[in-house]
């Protein structure tokens, strides 16, 4: 009895990580193809996933970019939150900044963090951070 519960617990785990564990391809594929009319997406989709960031320059342009920049600077705490140059904004600055709220809700943009985990993106909390340059990660 003991190895079938054993063979359900693989079957199940095995489920799980297939099911919920990998991104979908379909679905990365069906987003691609919702974007055909962003010539850069499937570029900035495949950059994000292989890099694991993506920077995309000139994004947001005059007044926006400007309002972003003044309320985000305003939330920037003066000291990192970690040895690691890391400044966590406090979670406020998402709800209190139309200009910062209306990124989370960029179709371009929730469509590329959908493809990166290869499935929709739920927006349940806010918060943002800052990373500074740090020297390159050594792997010991």
């Amino acid at each position: 009895m003991n190895i079938l519960r054993k063979l359900k617990h693989l079957a199940d785990s095995l489920y799980f990580l297939c099911t919920y564990g990998r991104p979908n391809l379909q679905f990365r594929r069906n987003l691609v193809s919702k974007n055909s009319s962003h010539p850069t997406f499937s570029q900035h989709a495949q950059q994000l996933v292989d890099e694991g960031i993506l920077i995309l320059p000139s994004y947001y342009s005059g007044d926006t970019l400007k309002q972003m920049q003044m309320d985000f600077e305003r939330w920037v705490p003066k000291e990192p939150s970690s040895e690691n140059n890391i400044y966590f904004l406090d979670k406020n600055c998402m709800e209190d900044s139309i200009p910062l709220s209306k990124i989370a809700v960029t179709p371009y943009l929730t469509d590329l963090a959908a493809y990166y985990w290869g499935k929709p993106v739920y927006l349940a909390e806010t918060s943002g951070l800052r990373l500074e340059p740090n020297e390159p990660y050594k792997d010991k």
